[in-house]
């Protein structure tokens, strides 16, 4: 009885190293990287109201990023911007 408890916690420690793991890398590959951070942005312009729509994305939010070519709009208001620069220090 005492085997088949420490199978099922050894079997349950295991799926969660592997759930964190999974969850780690997912962040990793959005923030470090520039397809990420475009699928990110495409999913939340599919949640947000109104219309999203980045031009050019270079970098990740990990480092050096640039956003070109920006624009959002809705029913109450317009905007738009050229180019938004973040580089963390």
């Amino acid at each position: 009885m005492g085997r088949i408890i420490l199978k099922w916690i050894i079997g349950i420690c295991l799926v969660l190293v592997l759930l964190v793991m999974l969850v780690a890398g997912s962040v990793g590959f959005i923030a470090g990287t520039p397809s990420g951070l475009k699928f990110a942005l495409r999913q939340a312009g599919g949640v947000i109201p109104g219309t999203l729509s980045i031009g050019d994305v270079e970098g990740g939010l990990l480092g050096h990023l640039v956003l070109s070519d920006i624009s959002y709009s809705d029913k109450a208001f317009s905007v738009g911007v050229k180019k938004f620069c973040l580089d963390w220090e």
